[in-house]
């Protein structure tokens, strides 16, 4: 338990506020609803931003810390085209979405952040392994990156093939959109 608390006191507080928006918006997900489009890409683009960042920002040794990332990022796109959102409906003026609930984003969001700040947290308590580490943390950043870039090719596919809905889709007949498609 100590152990627990001395990872977790050492945590800079921004990750429990990140951690928090990841689960609150997975949670969300879970109902069909009508939504801004800016909403359904703000966690696509906070992973695609943090696996980004593992590849600037860390250690390189040469190529082989990028072809991890791409890599990675080549293994887990198929599952983001498969995996995208699927939208119903969409008002253009209003910029809103009509989209089916379901439980995939919560489940994705607390295994790729689980995923990145597990492998951040043994690098912190390992730091003589950080060399075989980086590898590993920029394959599992690239493939993060990977499942998001394929979940926004997804997403645009999503946007122009939905139906066009008046502006007064509202999340109470979102229900009744996602019945008759």
């Amino acid at each position: 338990m100590q152990f627990a608390f001395h990872i977790l006191s050492h945590t800079p507080p921004w990750v429990f506020i990140l951690f928090a928006y990841l689960i609150w918006q997975g949670i969300q997900s879970q109902t069909s609803r009508s939504m801004p489009v800016w909403r359904v890409l703000s966690v696509p683009a906070v992973f695609l931003l943090m696996g980004l960042a593992v590849l600037l920002t860390g250690r390189s040794a040469g190529a082989w810390p990028f072809i991890a990332w791409l890599a990675g990022a080549a293994l887990l796109l198929p599952l983001g085209l498969l995996t995208g959102p699927r939208l119903f409906g969409i008002d253009p003026v209003s910029r809103r979405i009509v989209r089916k609930g379901s439980m995939v984003p919560l489940i994705r969001n607390v295994l790729l952040f689980t995923l990145q700040y597990g492998v951040a947290t043994y690098g912190a308590l390992h730091p003589h392994e950080r060399d075989q580490l980086s590898l590993f943390s920029r394959s599992i950043s690239g493939a993060t990156a990977g499942y998001f870039i394929g979940w926004a090719i997804s997403f645009r596919r999503s946007y122009r093939t939905a139906s066009t809905v008046s502006a007064e889709v509202s999340i109470a007949a979102a229900p009744h959109l996602l019945r008759s498609v």
